[in-house]
């Protein structure tokens, strides 16, 4: 996904991106950070959607950050400032429920 110079949009407390677990409140002017104990971030002009009367986004369908699991976001600038290289380790854990069943943990 690709949010220009803005970027993705943070919790201002914590700097989380925005997840299927953010609350929508204000009539989707103000987000609330479900990983920072609950701390409001007003919602930028780029990313406003009004609510319907359940208290969800009305774009919900439309956005993979809000829908999915996962998702990978572009780079902007304020994240560039070195060359990127590639990453030395990259560590996977299956934590769905079957594998804590299984003992994977222990």
């Amino acid at each position: 996904m690709d949010f220009g110079e803005d970027g993705p949009f943070r919790c201002n407390r914590c700097k989380a991106y925005v997840n299927p677990f953010f609350k929508f409140t204000q009539d989707g002017r103000k987000a609330t950070c479900n990983l920072c104990l609950y701390a409001d971030t007003e919602v930028p002009g780029y990313y406003f959607c009004s609510l319907d009367g359940h208290g969800n986004r009305l774009d919900v369908q439309q956005r993979p950050e809000l829908l999915n699991g996962a998702y990978d976001f572009v780079a902007n600038s304020a994240f560039m400032s070195e060359v990127p290289t590639d990453p030395a380790y990259v560590f996977a854990f299956d934590c769905s429920l079957f594998s804590v069943q299984s003992g994977f943990f222990h």
